[in-house]
């Protein structure tokens, strides 16, 4: 009886530490990071899920939002009427795209037409998330400058004073 009394409170023990270390750690949502690869421009080509083929090389001269993102996921699918906003409301200062880890473009397509997205979704491939490094969480949000260098990198959710606050430098 004494034995199993002890395997109970170390029981407990170990549950309270883990709930703990876990609500002390930082969520997806709060993680802000900046890309080590900061220095060497991004360049990609793919064909487009909504609009044909899609080059940054088109978009040289200007920021370009890169957010990779799923169908399947609640904080992607929330900030996209985030992104949605900020592309009509810089026009053609600033282009989006949209990078699909959905493992096919059948789920895309229906869900671009449902969300109305305003710019193009790509899917990825080892080619294009390669040049961001590891993508290990999304929504994963890279902000690249008029070179096509990453000046900001945010992983999880972010709202459009985020989008505001990191482009605003950018384009004036």
């Amino acid at each position: 009886m004494k034995l199993n009394k002890t395997f109970v409170i170390v029981g407990l023990v170990l549950i309270g530490i883990g709930a703990v270390m876990f609500l002390s750690s930082p969520s997806p949502s709060s993680q802000h990071a900046t890309s080590s690869r900061s220095d060497a421009a991004i360049s990609f080509a793919a064909r487009s899920v909504n609009s044909g083929n899609f080059s940054l090389d088109d978009h040289k001269g200007k920021p370009v939002v890169v957010n990779f993102w799923a169908t399947w996921c609640p904080p992607c699918v929330k900030e996209i009427p985030h992104f949605i906003d900020a592309q009509k409301k810089y026009g053609d200062k600033v282009q989006f795209v949209g990078i699909s880890l959905d493992d096919s473009p059948q789920p895309v397509g229906p869900f671009i037409k449902k969300h109305k997205l305003n710019y193009p979704i790509v899917m990825s491939s080892r080619e294009v998330s390669g040049q961001f490094g590891s993508i290990t969480s999304i929504p994963a949000t890279f902000i690249l400058d008029k070179d096509h260098k990453i000046v900001d990198v945010a992983v999880g959710y972010r709202d459009i004073k985020y989008l505001s606050s990191a482009l605003d430098s950018l384009v004036n």
